[in-house]
Parts: C-alpha cells; sequence; structure tokens
C-alpha cells in the first residue's frame, strides 16, 4: 500500500524565536493513498499549517489552498489530529507540515498534480472510474514532430512541462467540451486534451439524476519518477508572471542565396554540431525577481556554421535580448547537402536561472 511521506519544519512568524524551532514527533501514523487517487495517479504535497500547544497537541490544524484533491487533504488533517511531539516550555509553535504523495513505480511520463470539481450546491462530484497513462514517451502522434521535438528539449534541459485542463464530466461520465485555459507551451495542449479525452468517471448527481461537472486538472509531463519539488516547481502556483513577448510562428528568414541548399534539423541533433556556445549574461534584475524558465529560439545557421539569424519562440522580454546576442555567436559544424553548402534552420533551447546561484 502507498502511504504518504511525512517532513516536519517550524515557521517562522514575525521573526520571533520562539517560533524557530523544529519539533520532534513522538508518534508517525502512516497515511495511505485513497483508493481514489491512486487509481486517478494523483501525486503531490498536502501542506498543513497548524499549532502545537505546550504539551506537545496539535490544534488549529488546517490544509494550505489549493488542495490536492481527492480524499488526501481529508486524509492528512485526520491523521495531523493525532501527531504528538515532545513536551516544551516554548509558547505555542506554528508549524508547517509537508505531506508528500507519490508513486515512485509509475511508468508514465505524465503526472496529474491537482484535481478541481465545481460541483453544484446539493450535488456529488463526479468519481474516478479509470484514468488511463500512456508507456513510453506518452506523446499523441501528429500532423508533425512538433510535440516530439518539444518533449525533446524538456527532457533534454531536465525539466518538465505542464498543461491545465478544465472539462465537463458529463451525464454519462464523459470529458466533453475542453479547454487549456494555462499551459507551459503550447505544443502541449492538444497533448494534455489526447490523454484525458480517454479518462472515465462516475458523472456527479443531484437530486437522483446524473448531471453534468466541471472538472479542472493540473497536468505534469517529465521523468517518470519525479519529486514534489520538481512537480511544484513545474507550475508555481499563485506567482504573478510579467507579461511575455508574443511568440513568433513564422520566422521571417529570408530564401536562400541561389546554389545554396536549407536543411532543418531537430531541436536534439543540432547540438551534435555545436562547435563554439556563449552562455547570455542576464540582467540582474530578471534573475532576482525569479523569471527562470527556458526560452526557445527559431535559429538559421549559416554555410559557415555562424548563426545568422535568432527569433523567440517564447520568453519573457527581460531576457530575450541577452540570449539572441549570445545565440548569435554560437558556431556550428557547416553543413551540406548532397555536397552542395547548406543553411540550416533549427529550434534552439536557451535555459534561464531561477535565481543567482543556480
Amino acid at each position: 500500500m502507498m502511504f504518504a511521506m511525512l517532513s516536519l519544519r517550524a515557521v517562522a512568524q514575525n521573526a520571533m524565536p520562539d517560533f524557530a524551532y523544529t519539533p520532534v514527533p513522538l508518534q508517525k501514523i502512516d497515511i495511505p493513498y485513497t483508493d481514489e487517487a491512486r487509481l486517478a495517479g494523483l501525486e503531490g504535497r498536502v501542506q498543513v499549517y497548524g499549532a502545537i500547544d505546550e504539551d506537545g497537541t496539535p490544534r488549529d490544524v488546517t490544509v494550505v489552498n489549493p488542495p490536492l484533491g481527492l480524499g488526501l487533504d481529508e486524509k492528512v488533517l485526520e491523521a495531523a489530529k493525532q501527531w504528538r511531539f515532545a513536551p516544551d516550555t516554548h509558547k505555542p509553535l506554528l508549524v508547517n507540515i509537508p505531506v508528500d504523495f507519490l508513486l515512485p513505480a509509475k511508468q508514465s511520463r505524465w503526472h496529474l498534480t491537482e484535481v478541481k470539481f465545481d460541483t453544484p450546491e446539493g450535488a456529488s462530484r463526479p468519481m474516478f472510474l479509470s484514468a488511463k497513462y500512456p508507456l513510453g514517451s506518452g506523446i499523441a502522434l501528429g500532423p508533425d514532430d512538433t510535440a516530439i521535438d518539444e518533449a525533446r528539449i524538456v527532457a533534454a534541459v531536465g525539466r518538465q512541462a505542464w498543461a491545465v485542463v478544465s472539462f465537463d464530466v458529463d451525464e454519462k461520465g464523459l470529458p466533453r467540451n475542453f479547454d487549456v485555459p494555462d499551459v507551459s507551451v503550447d505544443v502541449w495542449k492538444n497533448q494534455a486534451i489526447a490523454l484525458v479525452r480517454e479518462w472515465r468517471f462516475r458523472p456527479g448527481m443531484k437530486d437522483g439524476k446524473p448531471i453534468p461537472v466541471r472538472c479542472t486538472l493540473n497536468l505534469v509531463w517529465g521523468d517518470r519518477n519525479l519529486s514534489t519539488t520538481q512537480l511544484a516547481a513545474a507550475r508555481p502556483r499563485e506567482t504573478p508572471q510579467p507579461e511575455a513577448r508574443p511568440p513568433v510562428l513564422n520566422p521571417p528568414f529570408p530564401p536562400p542565396a541561389p546554389g545554396v541548399a536549407r536543411i532543418g534539423l531537430s531541436a536534439s541533433a543540432q547540438f551534435e554540431r555545436l562547435l563554439k556556445r556563449v552562455a547570455p549574461e542576464y540582467p540582474p534584475s530578471a534573475i532576482q525577481a525569479g523569471l527562470g524558465g527556458v526560452v526557445l529560439f527559431y535559429v538559421l545557421i549559416g554555410t559557415d556554421g555562424h548563426v545568422r539569424q535568432a527569433f523567440p519562440a517564447n520568453g519573457h522580454s527581460e531576457y530575450i535580448s541577452e540570449a539572441t546576442e549570445a545565440l548569435l555567436q554560437w558556431v556550428y559544424q557547416p553543413a551540406a547537402l548532397n555536397g552542395t553548402p547548406a543553411e540550416v534552420t533549427t529550434l534552439v533551447p536557451i535555459e534561464v536561472p531561477l535565481q543567482k546561484g543556480q
């Protein structure tokens, strides 16, 4: 049976030393997965806040929003009331108690990290009946290989992709009327919908009749086994982000000169030909603000191997200019097609650190 992993740390309040204290649990209670959460493959962290009285008894324990869902938050609260700590003469302590739920034997790169149902008053919410996760890459094949290239980039830089998917669970328990209000990169919209389209539910009920209920899921794509820190970092919650520069969907590369061929390279293959790489120097304001991530560039490489043009496919304006300046100094092994010198177009990821020292 899968159990949650418990860790404890004190939370300072108003910088008072009385709160800078880590309590030691005298009694640990295993918190099992609910059957539905295990069936749905739900993973993540339930964050609990509460106080510990002088006799070691917890009180005023509550789950910090947003909840994880599918009964796991309630399981943690039930267990938290039974935790006991060593008595101490300190004032009551405010503690932050993270409880992690992970599925270490997962065989898919897809992860479900949050579930929310907008259930009408007086109705019961839908229940998961099946949630099939694909093996291997888990990428649904489309008319082009854009999603596959994007997945290779995400895997190469050791990060995760994410998508927030909203849909109706209809009266038959089928997902309908999909919307993807938030996503790391647009290509993951259709991938997330393709994943959830095959899931099945027991419909919500009101007055003895099935009703449609809106459901919202947070999905992450990455390695098969991810820590809760990685899952949370895939989409920072309630963190305002500066406005991003609109993506360039069709980079305005000029046509090749007469007698010059032009070929395309996948995002992963172009790194094998890279001879010189210059790291961008980002402004301290961007790094300290935590605007980290991966900026994608459409790049044109000349017949001499030098980068001639670079256009951002995504990214924030805080670091676009620095990344572009660095890219224009990159040098690749010159390419040829059937003995004819060739220009190369490709997609290049540039990673931006989250903060100084990373």
